[in-house]
């Protein structure tokens, strides 16, 4: 039996195909024997772990139609802006929004209030890398009904506020600079072999922040609240990130959120690391494509 794999489903690794496959006529014959229905339940589960995208690093992403009502709305980590999405602004051109979250504020609540209104569409597909990722979680929170799918980079949705984390932080920009902030922070969440031109992007992008954006977003980052409950009650598709080097925050704690949601699916890329957007945007590219491909009916 050939199975012919569906071009969303393609990148679903074999477990999802075999699934496809047991759907067949062929294996339908079979349906009665327990040892075919464990099969079937080992592969529910494990479909729901996809390590790898696709096996060719040089593929595109797939061209795709997007529908009238969609966009698309990319949200940024620290100590970075929207220029770190780059690589992913032409994957819906001309309904792509990749805004600077500092100046929306110092609270994670008015940052999401803030790219609800940026948006004239009426559904978006949300992609948040670190805290763009906890403000994609609390835009599900305020505006449910308005998001199509989401995929969550490097997201960790529960928070336990650490006044002396942020304390520390904050005096770490006010008396280092944001250099010394980046050294001591940020640039060890690039993996050990990271290629070296675009850690240098990321470290340009970081420097042309102010100490006042930074700390805008430290107090955005540490102060706010646990939303796991979202992922748990979300009706979307959830697509859930990490690099297998990254430890913010790992590939355990991403686990468990897929865990909480009927909907969510774990991607880990290899040999990757905090900052995937711009370490790995091929295969991070495909994802999205699809993700917004299937909002899309498509």
């Amino acid at each position: 039996m050939r199975y012919v794999p569906h071009p969303i489903l393609a990148d679903w690794g074999p477990a999802r195909l075999a699934i496809r496959a047991y759907g067949s006529s062929e294996w339908q014959q079979r349906a009665h024997s327990s040892r075919y229905c464990a099969l079937r339940q080992w592969l529910l589960r494990s479909s729901r772990e996809c390590p790898s995208l696709n096996t060719n690093p040089f593929l595109e992403p797939p061209a795709i139609t997007v529908a009238p009502d969609l966009a698309l709305l990319l949200l940024h980590a620290l100590p970075l802006d929207g220029r770190m999405w780059s690589k992913q602004m032409d994957i819906a051109p001309g309904r792509t929004f990749a805004p600077d979250l500092y100046k929306f504020g110092n609270r994670i609540q008015d940052w999401a209030a803030s790219c609800i209104e940026l948006i004239p569409h009426e559904r978006f597909v949300i992609v948040g890398c670190s805290v763009g990722g906890s403000c994609a979680l609390e835009i599900m929170r305020l505006a449910p009904d308005r998001v199509a799918g989401a995929v969550l980079i490097g997201t960790k949705a529960r928070h336990d506020p650490d006044p002396e984390a942020l304390s520390v932080s904050q005096n770490t920009v006010e008396n280092e600079g944001v250099a010394g902030a980046w050294e001591r922070y940020w640039k060890p969440l690039f993996e050990q072999n990271s290629d070296v031109e675009v850690v240098q992007i990321a470290q340009e992008i970081a420097l042309a922040q102010s100490n006042t954006a930074l700390i805008s977003g430290l107090k955005s980052f540490h102060t706010r609240e646990s939303r796991e409950d979202v992922v748990r009650e979300s009706t979307v598709p959830i697509q859930i990130v990490t690099g297998d080097r990254d430890e913010l925050p790992g590939i355990d704690y991403s686990r468990r959120l897929v865990r909480l949601s009927k909907r969510a699916q774990l991607h880990i890329f290899k040999n990757c690391g905090h900052y995937v957007p711009m370490m790995q945007p091929t295969k991070l590219n495909r994802l999205i494509a699809n993700t917004i491909a299937v909002a899309s009916g498509r």
